[in-house]
Parts: structure tokens; C-alpha cells; sequence
């Protein structure tokens, strides 16, 4: 919407005129300070990895990952029989057009991976491979994960965990194991792919747990 009231401006301007090539419009377009605007401000609103990957377009190389699909659901990038292309060829003209693309950006092999698990403290969100879960965890089930996610691939004795969840309580053995085994139980209900066959929380036997990413 923010390219057609620019392109209708110009029209009642008189700087452009609908007989007009896509060179002339593409020139004209990119002359305006509020045409400018709009496209830094797409820019801005995209992560790394979807500046990366638009990038890489502009420039003919294939690009494949989830920033594309990303791009494509946002209307950024469509999909054609030759692969994937930005949505605007002014909009392409524009990140031509940038310092930043001055100098050729080398194709990567693949796309960066993404952190297998990531908890936001702030907004309790947590991220698996790129993409935010939709699950709300208690406090306690966070700070567990936020225990484990500090000492990755370390085994975890069942006294440290629960002192990281709770730090002021004092449960004798049988009810402290059970209930650190039922909060791991409702954590890996909510992050685990399949539940069942934990792949991130793994038990250790006869020491405690682990996390592995």
C-alpha cells in the first residue's frame, strides 16, 4: 500500500505519467524522500537473516531456509517456476542501490542454524529452532529450563536443580524426586518435539539429567 500512494503521488505531481517505462517510474520513485522512507523502514522491521537472504536474491543467488519462507509469508518474496524473487522490482532497485551492496555478499553454503532452544527471560517466550513455541511456562518450569539452558550438555544432579527451582524449600528425598519429576515431566510436554522420546532433557541414570543441544 505504502509503493501505490507513492506511485499515485508522483502521478498527481506530474513526475510520472502511466505511459512511463519501469525505468523511468523505478528512477523517479527512488528520488523521493518518502518513497526512500518506506523502503528503510521495510528494511529495518526485517531480522538478519531475512536482510541476509533478500540480499543474496538481489544478487541471483538461490537462497533456501526458513527466512525465505519468512519473506514469502510476509509478501516480500514470491515463488516462481525459477525460484524465489523480491516482491518489487523498485524494491530490488532500492537494495542495488545501498552501500551495503556494494560490495558482493559471498553465497553461503547454507543457512545459519538457529540455537535449538532459546527462553526469553523478559517475555517468557521460548524459541525452538527459530520459532517461538506456543506454550506459557510456569515460573518454576522456567527457571528449570533456564538452568539447564546454562549448563549444556552438563549432567545435572537432581540437588542442583532443585535448588535452582526452589532454593528455599526443604522436601525429604522420596518427595523431592517425584516432584522434580513431575516439573520435568510438564517441561518436556512443552518443549520436547515428541515427549515421549526426549531429545533435549535426557536422563542420566543414577545421576540426574541433561541437556543436549
Amino acid at each position: 500500500p505504502a509503493f501505490m500512494k507513492a506511485g499515485s503521488i508522483a502521478l498527481a505531481d506530474g513526475v510520472l505519467r502511466i505511459e512511463d517505462d519501469a525505468a523511468v517510474w523505478t528512477d523517479a520513485l527512488l528520488a523521493r524522500p518518502e518513497f526512500q522512507r518506506n523502503c528503510r523502514e521495510i528494511w529495518q522491521d526485517l531480522s538478519p537473516p531475512e536482510q541476509q537472504a533478500l540480499l543474496h536474491l538481489r544478487q541471483g543467488t538461490p537462497v533456501v531456509g526458513d527466512a525465505v519462507q519468512d519473506l514469502q509469508a510476509m509478501g516480500f518474496v514470491r515463488a516462481t517456476d525459477a525460484g524465489a524473487t523480491i516482491f518489487s522490482p523498485i524494491f530490488a532497485a532500492f537494495l542495488a542501490r545501498m552501500p551495503a551492496t556494494s560490495t558482493p555478499v559471498p553465497a553461503p553454503a547454507q543457512e545459519a542454524a538457529h540455537p535449538p532452544l532459546v527462553a526469553d527471560p523478559a517475555s517468557g517466550v521460548v524459541w525452538r529452532n527459530g520459532h517461538p513455541l506456543d506454550v506459557t511456562l510456569t515460573n518454576h518450569e522456567h527457571h528449570l529450563l533456564r538452568y539447564f539452558l546454562s549448563h549444556p550438555g552438563e549432567v545435572c544432579t537432581k540437588d542442583d536443580l532443585m535448588a535452582a527451582v526452589w532454593p528455599d524449600d526443604v522436601l525429604i528425598d522420596g518427595v523431592r524426586d517425584d516432584r522434580l519429576a513431575q516439573l520435568i515431566k510438564r517441561l518436556r510436554a512443552k518443549i520436547e518435539p515428541t515427549p515421549a522420546k526426549p531429545t533435549y532433557i535426557q536422563t542420566v541414570r543414577g545421576r540426574g539429567y541433561r541437556l543436549s543441544i
